[in-house]
């Protein structure tokens, strides 16, 4: 997967706001206004608590990312029914054709939601790089993210091999709504920003948006 909380720096948001992947507002590394799921931050704190994880999950898989490094597809390839489009921070992203796109719920991202009503959307963009080490910023907004506490799971939280771009993977479970959802938040640092493309689903969808989640996040750029 190639690219990637509210200000982290936009995944998968606390006052300290990081991803992008309804409605979900969450801080990958700051808290948005309806509190749901992760963001691109923004400003980050001086001392970063230790991470940890509330269970260890066994039902659910994590998500394969270790060929998401681009070698599958490049930042220019458009399959069909799909369209490229940019955002925030100059991101840019590969969607299905036919998801709307929106302002997010902070400046530093866009949301593009599955037209189907299920829930479902990939959430993208970017902000300035802090003097904070990627994964350590991730970590942060893991422990300080309020919107995913009831019901949290972490299925993943490490670097992944980017092309010699700083990338980190942050996969975890979480409860909103009394709904089990599911998110993916992609993070790597290029030409100065943080940038993030997250997606988030219900549990139970997340094998249908895997094709969606692969384009999305191989293709995401610049790099």
């Amino acid at each position: 997967m190639a690219a990637v909380g509210a200000g982290i720096a936009a995944f998968v948001a606390v006052t300290v706001v990081v991803v992008a992947a309804g409605r979900d507002t969450g801080t990958p590394l700051a808290t948005s206004a309806d509190g749901a799921d992760p963001l691109v931050a923004t400003t980050y704190p001086t001392v970063i608590p230790t991470a940890t994880s509330t269970s260890t999950y066994s039902a659910t898989t994590p998500t394969d990312t270790s060929q998401a490094t681009g070698s599958r597809l490049s930042a220019g390839s458009v399959p069909s029914g799909y369209r490229r489009i940019s955002g925030p921070a100059g991101i840019e992203v590969t969607i299905p054709e036919d998801w709307p796109v929106k302002t997010g719920s902070i400046p530093s991202n866009d949301q593009a939601d599955a037209p189907d009503g299920s829930g479902t959307f990939l959430r993208y963009g970017g902000t300035p790089t802090p003097s904070m080490a990627l994964q350590d910023a991730v970590a942060q907004n893991e422990v300080t993210n309020t919107g995913i506490r009831a019901g949290y799971q972490r299925l993943r939280l490490d670097s992944v091999p980017n092309g010699g771009t700083e990338t980190v993977v942050w996969e975890f479970l979480f409860t909103k709504s009394g709904q089990q959802r599911h998110a993916l938040g992609w993070f790597w640092r290029a030409n100065g920003y943080d940038y993030v493309a997250y997606a988030s689903a219900a549990d139970s969808r997340w094998n249908q948006l895997q094709p969606v989640l692969d384009v999305f996040t191989q293709t995401a750029g610049p790099r």
